[in-house]
C-alpha cells in the first residue's frame, strides 16, 4: 500500500469515527515520538546508575525543623531517599544556589 492511501484511509476513519480534526500526519508523528521515548527509556533501565544525594538548602527557621529531625532519625532512609541538607544563613542565598544549579531544592517560606 502506498503511504498516501494509508493516510487517506486514516483521515476518513478519523472524520467518521472520532469526529476530530486531527490530521493523520500529526498522529503518526506523535505515535513515532512516543514509541521512541519508550524505547530509549527502556534501554536505560538495565544500566546500574548510582544516584547522587538530593541536595536541599535550609535556613534556621522553626518551620523547617521537621526536616532537620527527619535526617538523623532516618525517615529519609526509610523512604529510600538520600538527602543532604545544606545550611544557609538566609533564604536569598539558598534560592540563588537553586537557580544557579548548586542545589536541587530549597526550603523557603512565603514571606
Amino acid at each position: 500500500m502506498k503511504v498516501a492511501h494509508i493516510s487517506g484511509t486514516l483521515s476518513i476513519w478519523w472524520k467518521q469515527k472520532l469526529r476530530l480534526d486531527i490530521k493523520p500526519t500529526f498522529f503518526c508523528l506523535f505515535v513515532i515520538s512516543l514509541s521512541l521515548t519508550f524505547v530509549t527509556s527502556a534501554c536505560s533501565l538495565g544500566q546500574n546508575q548510582s544516584l547522587k544525594p538530593l541536595r536541599v538548602g535550609i535556613t534556621s527557621w522553626a518551620g523547617f525543623d521537621i526536616a532537620r529531625y527527619a535526617q538523623p532519625s532516618g525517615i529519609f532512609k526509610q523512604r529510600g531517599l538520600e538527602v543532604e541538607l545544606v545550611q544557609f544563613d538566609n533564604q536569598q542565598d539558598s534560592r540563588r544556589a537553586v537557580i544557579r544549579g548548586g542545589l536541587d531544592a530549597a526550603f523557603v517560606s512565603f514571606c
